[in-house]
């Protein structure tokens, strides 16, 4: 692997052409403190044309201007070896991604495009479509922070409709679509579902719409999402409530392929809660859930204790972070007996540290658990640190944020001797009341 992070000055760019020329590296990365020129750009790419050994090319970062592109995009129509390709900022705009396509249509290289933040909209997509439906290794796509728009969307998706194999992986964050363009997405996701969906191919997808307002068709989405062959979605800051995984509920007809799935930053609360129980009973694939920064409270989390007790689901990676929880529903939480990874930052554990003791003592499966910034300061933070001294399963405990002070102290430094193998995390710098 090559880091260009030499020539800051634009000064010339001999020693990358050197390495592409006669190495036999497989990745390059320059730096965006290299500072391409447009020459620079033409330069690189021409040597590209016929290098043999590079599968990864990473030039984000640097406005390497319609010349550049150009250059790129010539290189592209011969280039078979490259599979991952960034380049250029966020001034490229349609015409640049216009050019780059020209070359795309003709790669039969290329595994995973990388457009983020490149400033295009309609126009480029009207190109970039045209790429999608015939190009036959792409695999990999993301076109998050753009000006994706509804029309932009369904362009995408009558795209994807029209490939002979999938996208294993599609990225649209931080867009401009509004109801008509998730409704696209979601007729996009039911066509991929039945018995295609139950292959090995079929049960990949990756799936990423976080940061756009998903509000006015969150229901038709959840029902999408659950009938389709996405086994990752991450719908982060979607402005998403309960209704959603109501949603979820009422599409599902048979088990779904989902592994994992990202709802942090929404505004779930207990009524979403309540309507788990299926979603996890028909999700025997269902791995991670990532509910952190929503508003469950006590009475939200311990409704989705019982739906995990209740479906024996095999649940590893369970994020509840920032969800005003206490000792009354993290005690619960301990008792659960297959999650390996429990996130639990920024609640409020606190003086109930001594009330879920027993719990964290006799979990076997519990590998990382972060509790920091839960008001677990001296006496707390000391029946936390105490009751793990002979908990041989725990690998990490994560207690930043906290102010231990000296009695937390003195009960880590004795859990260092009684528990060598166990990681402790605490402030590096005192210990400051960072709640």
């Amino acid at each position: 692997m090559v880091w260009g992070t030499g020539g800051t000055g634009g000064g010339g760019v001999t020693d990358l052409l050197n390495k592409i020329r006669h190495g036999n590296q497989k990745c390059m990365y320059i730096l965006s403190i290299r500072k391409l020129t447009h020459s620079n750009a033409v330069e690189i790419a021409k040597a590209l044309k016929e290098n043999k050994t590079i599968i990864e090319f990473y030039a984000s970062g640097h406005d390497i201007g319609l010349e550049g592109i150009q250059a790129f995009s010539d290189m592209l129509k011969y280039n078979t070896t490259i599979q991952k390709l960034c380049i250029g900022h966020s001034s490229m705009g349609d015409d640049a991604i216009s050019i780059l396509c020209n070359g795309l249509m003709d790669n039969t290289g290329l595994i995973e495009l990388d457009l983020e933040h490149k400033n295009f909209g309609i126009v480029g997509m009207v190109c970039l479509s045209n790429v999608i439906k015939i190009h036959p290794t792409l695999q990999s796509l993301n076109v998050s922070r753009n000006q994706l728009n509804d029309d932009s969307i369904n362009l995408l998706c009558q795209s994807l409709q029209m490939r002979q194999t999938p996208l294993m992986c599609i990225k649209l964050d931080d867009n401009s679509f509004g109801l008509i363009g998730v409704e696209a997405l979601s007729d996009t996701f039911s066509k991929c579902s039945g018995a295609e969906a139950l292959s090995d191919t079929f049960s990949k997808c990756s799936i990423s719409l976080a940061h756009n307002n998903l509000t006015n068709g969150q229901e038709t989405l959840g029902k999408a999402i659950v009938a389709s062959n996405i086994s990752y979605i991450n719908l982060e800051s979607c402005s998403l409530s309960s209704n959603f995984i109501k949603s979820m509920d009422e599409g599902i007809t048979q088990q779904h392929l989902i592994t994992e799935i990202n709802l942090r930053h929404n505004n779930l609360s207990l009524d979403g809660m309540k309507y788990m129980e299926n979603i996890l009973r028909n999700g025997s694939q269902l791995r991670k859930i990532h509910l952190g920064y929503n508003n469950l409270q006590d009475d939200g989390a311990l409704e989705l204790v019982t739906a995990l007790q209740n479906t024996n689901n095999q649940l590893d990676v369970l994020d509840l972070s920032y969800n005003n929880l206490t000792c009354t529903s993290i005690k619960k939480i301990f008792q659960l007996k297959n999650i390996k990874e429990l996130l639990l930052f920024k609640n409020n554990l606190g003086s109930g540290a001594k009330n879920v003791t027993e719990g964290l003592m006799s979990n076997t499966s519990l590998e990382v658990l972060d509790l920091c910034v839960n008001g677990l300061h001296g006496e707390h933070a000391a029946c936390i640190l105490d009751c793990l001294a002979s908990n041989i399963h725990l690998k990490v405990l994560e207690l930043g944020g906290n102010n231990l002070n000296d009695v937390g102290r003195a009960s880590l430094e004795k859990l260092k001797v009684k528990n060598p193998l166990l990681n402790v995390a605490v402030n590096k710098k005192g210990d400051g009341n960072q709640n």
